[in-house]
């Protein structure tokens, strides 16, 4: 038995939009069938008249935390995210201090991973010699 059943809705994937129903196991898709293949779940969400669209990638975002979070910091920028259906973002590193080498990435990995409510990656830059 799957844990979801998304049926009813039209299932957008980057090729094609058909009607189909999907079912999640351990808060991952675990299959997608043809509409008239159903399967047990223990919760079925009727997604009649809307479009199915798998977690969406933003890679491109500045929370800026640590630094000047007076607008937003690392919690509140996933949790706006996934409110909008991203479930993975990659942070840019105009921070303070900037993902720069190992130690600062360690660092701000330790840093953001008890405020994430999404999956994350980091860009870095390059400094000059």
């Amino acid at each position: 038995m799957y844990d979801v059943r998304i049926e009813n809705g039209l299932i957008v994937t980057g090729n094609e939009t058909f009607p189909g129903t999907i079912y999640i196991s351990d808060k991952k898709i675990a299959a997608v069938t043809s509409p008239d293949d159903v399967r047990e779940a223990g919760e079925v969400i009727d997604a009649t008249g809307h479009h199915v669209l798998p977690g969406l990638i933003d890679t491109h975002v500045h929370s800026r935390d640590p630094g000047p979070t007076h607008k937003e910091d690392f919690f509140t920028s996933t949790q706006a995210a996934a409110a909008g259906g991203i479930t993975t973002l990659f942070e840019m590193p105009n921070t303070t201090p900037p993902v720069k080498d190992a130690p600062t990435f360690d660092a701000q990995v330790e840093n953001l991973t008890g405020k994430a409510l999404i999956n994350f990656g980091l860009w870095g830059i390059c400094l000059g010699r």
